[in-house]
Order: C-alpha cells, then sequence, then structure tokens
C-alpha cells in the first residue's frame, strides 16, 4: 500500500465506525494503487468486514473519507464543514464504482 493518497485509486483517511459503544474502526488510513491486490488479515471481530462494507456503501461510518478514483464515496461535506450523507440515487451511482471492490471472507483451512 502507497503513502502516497494523491495516486490511489482507494483512499481510505482515519475512516470510524461504532456498533453502540463498541468502536470496531478507529481511524483507519490505507491506499489501494490501481492494479494492487490487497489482503486484510487480523483476527475475528477486528473490524475487517466492517471495512470492507464501508468502502462498498453497505455501511455507514462516521468519521474519515473514502475515495474511488478521486470520488468521495457516500458523503459530502457542505460548505460549513458538515459531513452529509449522500441521497439514494447518489449512493446508487457511486455503488457502482465500488463494484470491483470485492472480498471474500471465511476461514482457510490447510
Amino acid at each position: 500500500m502507497s503513502a502516497d493518497s494523491a495516486t490511489a485509486e482507494i483512499a481510505i483517511r482515519n475512516v470510524s465506525k461504532s456498533f453502540g459503544n463498541h468502536k470496531v474502526l478507529a481511524g483507519v488510513s490505507a491506499d489501494v494503487n490501481k492494479g494492487e491486490a490487497v489482503v486484510v488479515i487480523g483476527p475475528s471481530g477486528s473490524g475487517k468486514t466492517t471495512l470492507l462494507r464501508c468502502v462498498n456503501l453497505l455501511e455507514q461510518f462516521e468519521e474519515g473519507e473514502i475515495t474511488i478514483g478521486g470520488q468521495s464515496m457516500g458523503y459530502r461535506t457542505l460548505g460549513d464543514g458538515k459531513r452529509v450523507r449522500r441521497s439514494e440515487r447518489e449512493l446508487a451511482a457511486m455503488m457502482i464504482l465500488a463494484t470491483p471492490v470485492t472480498y471474500w471472507t471465511g476461514d482457510i483451512t490447510p
């Protein structure tokens, strides 16, 4: 993963997500360049699937930003700095952009 978000195809910046009082994602940041394959690993319950669901717009996140191809996904920022979730029509169009972001979850046994 690259440190230069200007060239990243997918840029995740300070994404946070909670379920009730349980913070699943706390300021997660990562870049994925075009053509790069990335594996997200960690113990059960560490937020892997939640992060991918946020990237695919299947889950709302409270803080941060996710961009795909330079376009901010899921939210827009108003002139006063307030973050607002996009309309369902805008989200549907964005999901088409996020479609190539696929994932598999499950156990791998030798």
